[in-house]
């Protein structure tokens, strides 16, 4: 189980509301409450989370920013953007928006990879990646080019050979002549 602690800075030009609904289209069973300047909330589910970066496509991008936001072993904390929570999308913030962030952290019990698996599975595509499956479309051009340059040395060899084999017989004669 997760415990997940949202806080949100409300300046002095939104609107209070606008800032707990931003909260809410994420954490729809969060209990909000506010604070001087802040909507502050506590919610035990990451559901809502994990079906938007389903949702969205974005289940990669969701695990990585999980993951760079380890705070230590069992906690992580990531910021959303205000204004896409508020239009229910995700978007995370890499650097802090100048107006404030949605600032989740998220406590398990478990380990913190754990977790990610459970919010963000790893897709098909991470999974091949981790085994190597993958070959990026440089790797394989450069693997294209690699085996070109190879036919190419060994058909200069082959040629080289038989021309060498050609002058030997000019001076050795031919043995299946003998």
């Amino acid at each position: 189980m997760a415990k997940v602690t949202i806080d949100a800075r409300v300046n002095r030009t939104e609107d209070p509301a606008k800032v707990e609904e931003a909260v809410r289209q994420v954490f729809p069973d969060a209990r909000i409450s506010h604070e001087e300047g802040r909507v502050v909330a506590e919610a035990r589910s990451l559901a809502m989370l994990m079906r938007k970066a389903t949702e969205e496509r974005i289940r990669d991008a969701a695990r990585g920013a999980l993951w760079r936001g380890r705070i230590d072993e069992k906690t992580t904390r990531v910021e959303l953007s205000k204004q896409a929570a508020y239009v229910g999308r995700l978007n995370f913030n890499e650097v802090p928006h100048p107006l404030g962030d949605i600032v989740v952290t998220i406590e398990t019990d478990d380990s913190l990879e754990h977790l990610l698996d459970e919010v963000a599975p790893p897709t098909r595509q991470e999974i091949a990646a981790r085994e190597g499956r993958i070959m990026t479309a440089t790797r394989r051009s450069s693997l294209h080019r690699e085996e070109s340059e190879l036919e190419a040395i060994g058909s200069a060899i082959d040629t080289g050979w038989h021309e060498l084999e050609e002058e030997e017989d000019e001076v050795f004669g031919d043995d299946e002549e003998a």
